[in-house]
């Protein structure tokens, strides 16, 4: 198995029955790439242990949700001024998003990402995963 970066885009937007409203950060994670496809296996680069809960934090609220990549879910979380970070379960490393985008396309016949969504408290949650060639050629 060889392990390759990847890029976690999510884009977390207002339910239809609220004011509109968009946020997007970028997660920089890694997963391993199996055979053809994508297996994502997202590890802490800290104590390279796998990573197996997704948290998010919205007001003071702290909540599970799974967002499942196959194999195993990402541990994300989120504060009351909507900063995403990754929590590891096992040693407690934080990771701060990068930069805020939100940008995918999916091309035929070839298995270059995965999507999820989930709701929770009122918001609409979209997780797309990119690999880090697919996004560099889309970027010259």
């Amino acid at each position: 198995m060889k392990k390759i970066g990847a890029f976690f885009y999510l884009k977390v937007i207002k339910d239809r029955s609220m004011s509109k409203g968009l946020a997007m950060v970028k997660l920089n994670l890694s997963f391993y790439r199996l055979h053809s496809g994508y297996i994502l296996t997202p590890f802490c680069i800290h104590c390279d242990s796998i990573l197996d809960a997704l948290w998010t934090y919205f007001a003071s609220t702290l909540v599970s949700l799974c967002i499942d990549f196959d194999l195993t879910v990402c541990p994300v979380w989120i504060n009351s001024v909507s900063t995403l970070v990754s929590v590891c379960t096992h040693c407690g490393f934080t990771s701060h998003p990068l930069w805020l985008q939100f940008d995918f396309t999916l091309k035929k016949g070839h298995r270059t990402a995965l999507e999820t969504v989930g709701i929770l408290n009122d918001f609409t949650l979209t997780l797309r995963v990119i690999p880090e060639c697919v996004r560099s050629r889309k970027g010259r």
